[in-house]
């Protein structure tokens, strides 16, 4: 069941949401939303919602018995790793085994059932004795299928009390939604018209229009997940979880390692947590320092899947992370902005050619394509480049605009205060000025100032939301690119 899809929209969330909200004692909430998510997977996958259960019920029992015990730990993580690896990879090499399919969200459950194995085993918090409390932390429904991925420690107090938050939860919703439904799918379709084409042969294809798509997937799997992921974030602040930022605005990024800490935030802090620090981090000079990196990217590209574009593509950014440590990123510092800028997009772009194609023959033609070494007459621009440039400029536009500056969730959570902190203490420091006429009228024009931002806010984000759902309803283009993760 997608996010952005009618039956999720108008049917299973609002009754999801009303038994919860006529529930007062946590404990039975945390049984409703454990019991809704398990519905929530089942609806799209019945067959692995026993292997859900059954990985929580042996993680819940690893939990009990680990309390620092090494040997415990290295079995449940060698649990948790075979049964990844098993539904993951198998299929990949063994085509015997081709009947096996990927288990939706397995990789991102897994890794938070790993977290909270690990968070007890270093003592950062107590084993979990309540089963349907440690169930509902791996299975709730917002971040079950494509995360972000939530470390136990982060919301192992709300799941014993927490308070609904509708005023930011349901604006930051609507703006995952509408990044998924009106930018992320019409920029997919962009893309998937250049794969129709490389699907002819011998046509030719202008240098312009590889890189006019290139740019707009590029688009398509940033709203696409940072979409799913504000929507996951929005709905946990409707149940009272705060699930940390997973995207910040990564292609204003001036470096490759600046961008990969906006880019997918909760599996790169996963990593550094996990793996990268236990491995000694940058503690033990530079030559371990960079194996480290090198381990953490490899696993990195492994993790979003078993074809060998993944693990060229964990291995390049790895590369240029390496290089940007070893004296790269001291040289760019010394540029021009733009000129950093320009660097990032472009390194990024070319890792996105290694991220979209799994079949080597594809992954060369593309990148003939994109630098003009394609044994095909080859213009720079071709009429294909023109009409999809004319149809498609104000989508790009739009896209180029909010990948940068797209107001956040911060601010969504400033325009729903009633009124700013600075008033209320400027008050109190200042009682005689706000008794005075000329008080008043400023603090009550700044006060009328805010109530027309949330006013013209609210409307903006019922357009959003009306718009979202007539294209839903609209369109039959409407896929989630993270799923086969």
């Amino acid at each position: 069941m997608l996010f952005s899809s009618i039956p999720f929209i108008f049917y299973f969330l609002p009754i999801v949401l009303v038994i919860y909200h006529f529930t007062d004692q946590i404990a039975c909430k945390n049984c409703i939303l454990l019991v809704s998510s398990l519905i929530f997977y089942a609806w799209g996958e019945p067959k692995y919602v026993f292997l859900l259960l059954g990985s929580v019920c042996v993680n819940y029992i690893f939990g009990f018995f680990i309390h620092r015990n090494r040997t415990v730990m290295i079995a449940a993580v060698l649990f948790n790793i075979i049964l990844l690896v098993f539904f993951k990879y198998t299929a990949q090499f063994f085509p015997m085994l081709k009947a096996i399919t990927l288990p939706l969200g397995i990789s991102f459950y897994t890794f938070q059932s790993l977290s909270y194995l690990l968070d007890v085993y270093w003592g950062k918090v107590e084993f979990q004795r309540n089963w349907t409390s440690f169930s509902c932390y791996v299975t709730l429904f917002p971040q079950l299928i494509a995360g972000p991925i939530v470390r136990y420690h982060d919301i192992d107090a709300e799941l014993q009390s927490r308070k609904s938050d509708f005023a930011t939860g349901v604006p930051i919703f609507i703006i995952g939604l509408s990044e998924k439904v009106l930018l992320a799918n019409n920029c997919g379709l962009m893309w998937e018209n250049l794969l129709s084409r490389l699907s002819v042969p011998n046509l030719s294809i202008g240098v312009g229009t590889f890189w006019l798509s290139l740019i707009a997937y590029g688009f398509q799997i940033y709203f696409d997940f940072a979409g799913y992921s504000n929507m996951a974030i929005g709905l946990g602040r409707m149940f009272g979880f705060h699930f940390a930022r997973n995207f910040d605005k990564p292609y204003s990024s001036r470096s490759i390692t600046e961008f990969w800490t906006r880019w997918h935030i909760s599996l790169s802090s996963w990593f550094k947590e996990y793996v990268y620090i236990p491995l000694g981090g940058n503690r033990q000079g530079m030559a371990k320092q960079l194996r480290n990196i090198l381990i953490v990217w490899m696993l990195t590209g492994i993790w979003h899947g078993a074809s060998f574009n993944f693990l060229l593509w964990g291995l390049y950014f790895g590369l240029l992370l390496m290089l940007e440590k070893l004296g790269l990123k001291r040289i760019l510092a010394k540029m021009p902005e733009i000129l950093q800028h320009l660097y990032t997009l472009f390194a990024i772009l070319i890792g996105w050619v290694l991220f979209a194609f799994d079949s080597p023959s594809m992954l060369l033609t593309f990148y003939k394509g994109m630098f003009h070494l394609s044994a095909l007459p080859q213009g720079l621009v071709d009429n294909t480049f023109w009409s999809l440039l004319q149809n498609n400029w104000m989508l790009l536009l739009i896209c180029g605009i909010l990948s940068t500056r797209l107001p956040d969730i911060d601010i969504v959570e400033s325009f729903y205060r009633p009124c700013p902190d600075h008033i209320s203490a400027e008050t109190n420091q200042n009682r005689n000025y706000t008794k005075s006429s000329h008080g008043r009228n400023a603090i009550n024009k700044v006060k009328s100032n805010v109530f027309l931002k949330n006013v013209l806010l609210d409307i903006f984000l019922l357009l959003c939301f009306l718009l979202s759902v007539a294209y839903i309803v609209d369109g039959s283009y409407n896929p989630f690119l993270y799923f086969r993760f």
